[in-house]
């Protein structure tokens, strides 16, 4: 009976740890540079982790990312952020780095037509986390995504 009250003690006690330590704040930065063809996005390394574990039940680790990491990144992105004119732009992963717990993520992204509206469509994380949001900066404007707001027309 002892056994089980330390178990359940211990259990309740790293619950309290984990409700403490974990942010409030669900959200991810993205820049999108047509100038230079590229995309940075921003993400909390544990919120990413625990989306790519849900969606494709494998582990990912961006201590040390291997070719597994990048590849599942990759699709998941691909997936999830679209750029479209006619079509959708083909976006390919550069880099990814671990700073202070943010993975950042750099892409190419296929040449823009100017003076052409485009689709910006941006599910990142949506899913996962209802209070989920998604700021995008292009030309120095910023655009929300959120559970409501998933896709928006561009002028730029």
């Amino acid at each position: 009976m002892a056994i089980r009250l330390n178990h359940l003690f211990i259990l309740v006690l790293l619950s309290h740890f984990y409700v403490c330590v974990s942010h409030p704040i669900k959200m991810t930065t993205a820049k999108v540079d047509f100038t230079n063809n590229t995309l940075t996005i921003n993400f909390f390394r544990d919120d990413l982790t625990t989306c790519l574990t849900q969606v494709y039940r494998q582990h990912v680790d961006f201590e040390n990312i291997t070719e597994n990491t990048k590849t599942i990144l990759e699709a998941y992105i691909q997936k999830h952020f679209k750029i479209s004119q006619k079509t959708a732009l083909k976006i390919s992963l550069i880099t990814t780095t671990l700073e202070n717990d943010v993975v950042h993520v750099t892409l190419s992204i296929e040449p823009i037509q100017k003076n052409i509206p485009f689709i910006l469509h941006n599910t990142l994380l949506l899913h996962a986390f209802s209070n989920q949001r998604n700021n995008v900066i292009i030309n120095a404007t910023r655009y929300t995504f959120d559970i409501n707001t998933t896709t928006l027309k561009i002028n730029d």
